[in-house]
This record gives C-alpha cells, structure tokens and sequence, in this order.
C-alpha cells in the first residue's frame, strides 16, 4: 500500500510540473509583471491542514505562478484560517486581500459555507474587489469531502452572475476514483475534509493544468443590479478588544483580553462606540470557555459561548451583525455567569473588534439612493409591524438603475411605516432639507396624499441623561401628488431644537442620535390605501436629509447670522479647529488648544481640576470648566463667559484669552470676522 500511494503521489508531483508551462496568453496578462501579487483567501484546505511543507495546493500553485512569471516577480499570499467561512473571509478582506494590491485572487470556502447569505458575503467580496483601481483576477476554488457532496449552488450562483472562472476540485477527485478504481477517498483526505499529501498534489495539478489553458483568468463582469440586494462595500477596521475593557477582572496580552476561568468572571464589561453598518466580534475558543451578552445600541442581541472541547486558544469569529445600518453605535459587552455544561469554566477570551464604516457615509446627514443596489445604508430600528422590501433594478427615479420597493404590512396591525435610516449629530438651531422620490406601485391615488418625515431620538431627561424613551419629531409634506405614473418628489424643512414628543404627545428633551423614517401616506393604513387589509406598494429613491443653515440655537429668530460663519484670525492666519466658533452671551468662545496655539502658547491640560493652561513670554494663563474666575499669572479675573463643553470640546472665550497675552481683539461684524494682533 506504501509503495502504491507513493507511486501515485510521484504521479501527480510530475502531472503537476508538467502543466508549468507558460500559456499562449502569459504575456500581457499582469499589469506589473515584476511585481505580481497572488492571494490566496479561505478556510483551513487553503492554510494547508493535513499537508507538509510545500505540499498543499497553494503551494504547488505558486511554484507554477514563479516558474511561468519568475522567482523574483511573485509574491504568493496564503492567508487561509482554519474553521472559517465566507463571513469571516468578508471581514478580513482588507486587511488580507486588499492590503496587499492583489493582481489575482482565489477565493476558498466551499466546505466551510452553506445557506443563502454566503451569496452576500461572496458577491461582497466581489463588489469589493472591483471597487478597486486595480481589479484583479478572481478565481472560485470548490474543494471536497469524503463523499463527494459538498453543495456548491451558491458560490457557482456568484461566479456565474459575474462570469468568474471556477476551479472544481470534486469534480476532479470524482474523475480520479473513476480513473483508480481501486482509490479512495481515505486514499486523498486525511480526515473527512483535509487532504493528505496525495489528495493535495491532485489539488494543486488541477490548479495548474487550468492557469495552463491561460482561460482562467477572469475579472468580475459590471452588473446593473447585484445578485443579492444585501450585499454591501467593506472597508473594515480591527481593533483590539483589550484596549476597551472598562472593568478590572481582565488579563490582557497584547491584543487578547481574557477573564478568569472560575465564575468569579461574571460581570466584566467592555463598552465600545463605533460608526458603520458592520460589527463583528473575534473570540477564542477554549475547553473553559464561557458566555458573554453582546448589546448594541443597548439592545441585548446575543449570549455567545466561547467553548469548545479539547481546544486551547484556537481565534475563530464570534458574533457577527451586517445589518446595524449606517451611522453610529455603541457596543457593550459583559460576561455571564453561564457556561455550557461540558466547559471546564467561565473564561472569555477576546481578540478584535471588527467595524465596517463606509468613508463616504457622513450620518448628520442622510443622502441615499439604490442605483448600484447597494441597501447597507437602510436601518433595522425596531419597530413593528415593519414593512418588507427589496431592491428593484427594473425602476429607478430620474433614470437610476434601480429603486427600494416597499410593502407595508396588513391586518389588524397594519401600518405605514416606512424604511429608515440612522442619524446622529443633529445641531441645535440647525435647519434640514428633507425630500425623497416616491411612485405607487398599482394605487393610482392615495386616501390621505401625503408623506411625512418621521425622527425617533432618544429621549433625555433636564440633566441630559437618557429616560429610555423615543422622541418622536414628525415633519409633514401634504399634498404630495403621488401617483403610479412617475417618481414625485415629496419634500420639507424643519429646524431641529432639541425637543420632541413622546407617544403619549407629552413633550420632551431628546437628544440628537437616533433614526430618520420617510412614511408616505397616512400612520394608519385604513386612512392611506382604504382599508388595513389593503397593503401599500410603492418605490423609493433619493432619500435625502441634507443640513442647511444654523441660528443662534433659537429656531424662533432665525435672522440671527450662522455661527459657523465666524472666523478668527491671528496675525492674518484664520485659526483651525475641528469645531467651528460659537458665540454664548455674545461671546465668541472657540476650542482652548486651537487659539493657545495660534497665539504661540505652550498648553497643557489639568483633568483633575478640567483647567485649560497656555504659557508664553512670561505670561501663564489658567481657565477652568464652568468657572468665571480666570487667572493670569495667579491674579483672578472675571469673566463675562466661562470656558465650557461644547460638542465635547472645551471651548474658551478667544477675547479673553488673546488679551490676556496683551493682544489686541477686534470685532468685525460685516464679515463676522475675530481679528487677533499680536505683533
């Protein structure tokens, strides 16, 4: 038996070196062919498991690409992890494919993959890819198992739809049973899945004898619509748990942050905020593992059990959430006192927390449309009964390729509750533009013609502390004219003044984080199509929440110039600041480091006592949070303004403080300009 399987092994090493020829098309095919990047992404077949040194099939694949392109011009990247799928693949695209400027890509997770989101997180690595300036090659790998079934309906389902080159390794091994009758598959895999050296050499002269052919690589096809409307842009980040622990019963080393493993774990928390649509967590899994609660936004969405037998430190992803919608978020984390019943302890061993903000998305403003298909954008907020939709490529307002088509529910709950989106920072004193595109679907004619812009915000108390209740603000556009004939545009204005109502209508603070819903029609369904059985149907596109011009904070003069119109110069060079001027009591305070440093001045900040100190000349000047006293070289004097929090910055009276270094301040009010000399 030794002596056969060696035989055979020989056999496919030398089938393997006899296909590194360089195909008729070799030339040409890299766009620098002295520096050409292959990456290899997928679960543990493509990391190498059950194989030597040299023996997988990646590296038996990079031995061809070295031969045909040259030693010195390739780079081959294996970044397989074992125990992983597609969703985890997805969320390390970045930093595994994308960062490494790949010219080829083939992507591994037939074994590992199964059910209809692994077209979402394909398809987005797909969209991805071909994001890039540089698109490169990307080639399916279907690997196998001992008897030959693995489904690979949706993988070929994303190649297909992109017309992506596709590499069968169970098609191959199925012909070479037939082709060695007396084989097995115990004569290929190591185990159920892993090949052996045998089986890999199989692997790998399938690869090559395919890249020969010089027909296997392929760039993603531009598509109209995607293949799964949920399928979104990564650009994740990873950031390392242990810096975000907010409680002492945690070990950290280096990234990893780990609890004990007797029960005495229970309560250590993690809190984190974050922006994007995307949160995943990566955890270790362990024979003491135990449980952890994952609360989002200060929803309790999972317990997750980091265990798993005979095992001690293996990094596997935890939790995953693709549907947070855009904007931003809070993360807490806590351990229980719960354990599976065969784990030898409570540990929680944590590793990275991984977010997915989209650069381009800014959430104090709301600017969709679903011409590429993309939904990412759209949030999940709670509220029943929701109204069911879905991407359509066939309609589209002012000629887009596509639009959201929106089913509201029936029955005795029925309601019209529309599709909404995350918001935060909302200024006081600020106006918004609203506006959407909207076409019935079979309804000519709507009972109540109208769409109303709806603002869930969180609900505070006079002290600024949340109650835990919703505010609602409901901005109305009547008289819509909407119709089944054409997109019409419903729009509004309102000034956001930090109030709202609760859904009793009793008044009440809010603060400026929370979510935008376009509703069209009446809140009651009965009143918006005739009858709550009856559902509505309709499309929309170009939701837009745009912010305009801010007064004083007081919407009942909105006269009074913007504040974020004010400048201030020092010796003719406008200072900057990451926060804009404000004026409080009719002085203008702007951020403490920005006008210490434009004057020249060393500065410090004292946390203890909240005190702002800058040094120049002899002259040492002290500003302290919420307290008129100001002292220059430890003389009091009294301010009209104190310096204060604003927008989490520490703002200063900028006359004040420039005076106090025996500057002179000059008011301009046709330019609304702080003219600062010190020369």
């Amino acid at each position: 038996m030794k002596k056969l399987l060696s035989l055979i092994l020989t056999v496919m090493f030398v089938s393997a070196m006899a296909a590194f020829s360089i195909p008729a098309s070799a030339e040409g095919i890299f766009e620098d062919p002295s520096n050409i990047n292959i990456v290899y992404l997928g679960g543990s077949i493509t990391a190498g498991a059950g194989a030597g040194g040299g023996q997988n099939w990646v590296d038996i694949t990079g031995k061809y690409f070295s031969k045909t392109f040259g030693e010195n011009n390739v780079h081959n990247h294996n970044v397989g992890v074992g125990g992983t799928g597609s969703e985890y693949g997805l969320l390390r695209l970045k930093r595994d494919v994308i960062d490494k400027n790949p010219d080829m890509v083939f992507i591994e997770f037939a074994v590992n993959d199964g059910g209809r989101d692994t077209t979402r997180y394909l398809e987005s690595m797909v969209l991805s890819l071909q994001k890039l300036e540089k698109v490169p090659y990307i080639c399916f790998v279907y690997t196998t198992n001992r008897t030959l079934n693995v489904n690979q309906t949706y993988q070929r389902a994303v190649a297909d739809y992109y017309g992506l080159a596709q590499i069968d390794f169970q098609a191959r091994m199925t012909q070479e049973l037939k082709d060695n009758p007396k084989n097995t598959m115990e004569t290929y895999l190591g185990d159920s899945v892993h090949p052996n050296a045998t089986g890999y050499a199989v692997y790998g002269d399938e690869v090559t004898k395919c890249l020969a052919t010089g027909k296997y690589y392929t760039k993603p096809k531009v598509m109209d619509k995607k293949y799964n409307s949920k399928s979104l842009f990564v650009n994740t980040t990873f950031t390392p748990a242990a810096d975000y622990v907010t409680t002492n019963g945690w070990q950290k080393s280096g990234n990893f942050v780990t609890t004990f493993e007797d029960v005495g774990a229970a309560g250590q928390k993690l809190h984190f905020d974050f922006t994007g649509n995307v949160l995943a967590i990566e955890h270790r899994l362990h024979k003491n593992g135990g449980m952890y609660k994952v609360i989002i936004d200060g929803k309790t969405m999972a317990t997750v059990s980091d265990y798993y037998k005979d095992n001690g430190g293996q990094l596997v992803l935890g939790y995953s959430n693709f549907d947070l919608g855009q904007g931003k978020h809070t993360l807490d984390i806590e351990v229980t006192d719960q354990k599976d019943n065969a784990s030898g302890g409570y540990m929680v061993g944590l590793y990275n927390i991984i977010t997915n903000e989209n650069p381009d998305y800014d959430s104090t403003k709301v600017d969709v449309n679903f011409n590429d298909g993309d939904t990412s954008a759209i949030a999940d907020i709670g509220v029943t009964p929701s109204p069911d939709w879905e991407w359509d490529g066939t309609v589209g307002a002012d000629g887009s390729k596509g639009a959201l088509k929106v089913t509201t529910a029936t029955g005795t709950y029925g309601s019209s509750t529309g599709v909404a989106f995350n918001v935060s920072g909302l200024e006081k004193g600020r106006s918004y533009h609203l506006s959407a595109k909207v076409k019935l679907d079979s309804i000519e004619k709507l009972v109540t013609d109208s769409a109303t812009f709806i603002f869930r915000l969180d609900g505070v108390d006079e002290s600024g502390n949340p109650t835990g209740k919703n505010a609602l603000v409901k901005v109305d556009a009547p008289n819509a004219g909407l119709n089944n004939k054409e997109f019409t545009e419903v729009q509004a204005e309102f000034t956001f003044d930090g109030t709202g109502v609760l859904t009793s209508n009793k008044p009440t603070l809010c603060n400026s984080d929370g979510s935008f819903e376009v509703r069209v029609g009446s809140d009651k369904l009965e009143e918006t199509t005739g009858s709550r059985d009856t559902a509505l149907v309709y499309y929309i596109d170009d939701i837009k929440m745009i912010p305009g011009k801010k007064t004083s904070g007081d919407p009942s003069n909105p006269d009074q110039p913007s504040t974020d119109e004010i400048k201030i110069l020092v010796d003719g060079i406008e200072v900057q600041a990451d926060v804009p001027p404000v004026i409080v009591d009719d002085r203008t305070l702007v951020p403490f480091r920005a006008i210490f440093e434009a004057l020249g001045a060393d500065v410090e900040w004292e946390a203890e006592t909240r005190t702002a100190k800058g040094a120049r000349d002899g002259i040492a000047v002290a500003i302290q949070i919420d307290n008129k006293i100001m002292q220059i070289n430890g003389e009091d004097f009294e301010l009209d303004v104190p310096a204060q929090i604003i927008d989490d910055r520490t703002m200063v009276p900028v006359r004040a403080i420039s005076e106090s270094f025996n500057a002179k301040v000059e008011w301009v009010p046709e330019t609304r300009t702080v003219i600062v000399t010190t020369k």
